[in-house]
């Protein structure tokens, strides 16, 4: 579903999953400066305003769901609730669903022939791996959550001799990469949000 007002407000006030790649200069969409902005109330995150961005990913999220559990005969949920980090309140997380048998975290992505080139791997043009800024925000929510394990899903709408439509990349939990990330968040937070210094 899309998200409510009030949960939109609820992210401008917390540092989340897809933060964290700005906050540390790997986000291709969004620097650290603009996240600022958005924070402060200075500007408003068009991804949480644009209709068509909203409707697109609610639908494609849940039809590549459904396809990777056929895939896998499991069962996966969505996560509805928001997880917090049990010592900073103001660092959130929001992953898209789970499988609860095997404690495993499900993240869904789709691209188009211009997102394309963030997901090929600089060594080898006819393939694709997953980029920092989603490895950052899968680290965080398994870290949230205390899991180990994550399926990276990516549907490619980009018409390609060399891709396929349907991609799965397992990563698995790094504690170092999650410190640092979180200690970054926090002093982001405290040190630039809080005070508005940019």
């Amino acid at each position: 579903m899309p998200l409510t007002q009030e949960e939109i407000t609820n992210r401008r006030l917390s540092i989340g999953g897809s933060d964290l790649a700005s906050i540390c200069g790997v986000n291709p969409h969004k620097s650290a400066f603009k996240l600022y902005l958005e924070k402060i109330g200075e500007v408003v995150d068009q991804n949480q305003t644009d209709n068509d961005l909203l409707l697109f990913g609610n639908v494609f999220e849940e039809a590549v769901a459904k396809i990777y559990a056929i895939k896998h005969k499991v069962k996966l949920d969505e996560f509805k609730s928001t997880l917090v980090h049990p010592n900073y309140n103001f660092i959130t997380g929001n992953p898209d669903r789970v499988c609860i048998e095997d404690w495993r975290l499900i993240e869904i992505k789709t691209t188009g022939i211009r997102g394309l080139s963030i997901w090929r791997n600089p060594e080898n043009a006819y393939e694709l791996r997953v980029p920092q800024h989603v490895i950052l925000q899968v680290n965080h929510y398994l870290g949230l959550m205390n899991w180990t394990e994550a399926d990276i899903v990516l549907l490619n709408f980009a018409e390609s001799y060399y891709t396929e439509r349907y991609y799965e990349f397992e990563i698995g939990f790094d504690k170092e990469l999650f410190d640092l990330s979180i200690e970054m968040a926090v002093k982001f937070w405290k040190n630039n949000v809080l005070q508005k210094v940019p």
